[in-house]
């Protein structure tokens, strides 16, 4: 688990240094390394491959709480043109619903059309990330609402390399990745971006995940 301890790590160093502060949260969202976090965060039914209890049981993922004093169920990640919202262990259960778990008529059912091993762990505007916990290495899949799984990680260390990737380029402009004539993305962060994510994930993965991210269109 090296790799992926490394690749946690050094996403949540980017990730830190990225953030921007919200004014109306009274404590904010944190992802932190912190071993030995409890095993009974994650409900029983939700099968976890050996990189997800590494990731969930060395670091602390806990929502922003607001004035009110509620906790909300994951950490923004603001990715340029979008935002990740990656969920805590203990919100993972509820973030199944609509997936594995569907309601009809006020009663909750499993969708035998979503294999068990299909957890989803993150998700922009209802469009969900979900790591494949059945196969080795735990790749990393997305999709958008209500449609087909996609590719975008061969290995959920390198879904955290790419997040990382994805923050480090856009800090080198400042965050300001749009071209205020157009209203595209510019493209020279395009092409930075795809270059780096392209030795790191393989063309095919690239250009699903930057779709998915909203930078450019396959």
């Amino acid at each position: 688990m090296n790799t992926l301890k490394e690749s946690i790590l050094q996403f949540i160093q980017t990730y830190t240094q990225s953030k921007q502060p919200f004014e109306f949260f009274i404590k904010e969202g944190e992802i932190v390394h912190q071993p030995n976090m409890p095993k009974d965060l994650i409900d029983i039914r939700i099968p976890l491959s050996n990189e997800l209890k590494y990731l969930y049981e060395n670091f602390r993922i806990s929502g922003p709480v607001r004035e009110d004093n509620h906790q909300l169920d994951g950490v923004d990640i603001d990715l340029g043109n979008n935002v990740l919202y990656l969920y805590a262990p203990d919100r993972l259960l509820k973030r199944q619903s609509g997936y594995r778990w569907v309601n009809k008529e006020g009663q909750y059912y499993e969708d035998p059309s979503w294999n068990p091993h299909w957890i989803v762990i993150a998700d922009i505007d209802s469009s969900p990330i979900v790591v494949d916990s059945g196969l080795i290495n735990s790749p990393v899949f997305a999709s958008y609402e209500g449609g087909e799984l996609f590719s975008v990680s061969d290995s959920l260390a390198s879904f955290f390399d790419a997040l990382s990737v994805v923050l480090q380029v856009s800090h080198a402009f400042n965050g300001e990745i749009i071209d205020e004539e157009t209203l595209e993305v510019k493209s020279e962060f395009v092409d930075r971006l795809e270059k780096q994510l392209e030795t790191l994930l393989g063309k095919g993965n690239t250009d699903n995940l930057l779709d998915y991210l909203s930078i450019r269109e396959k």
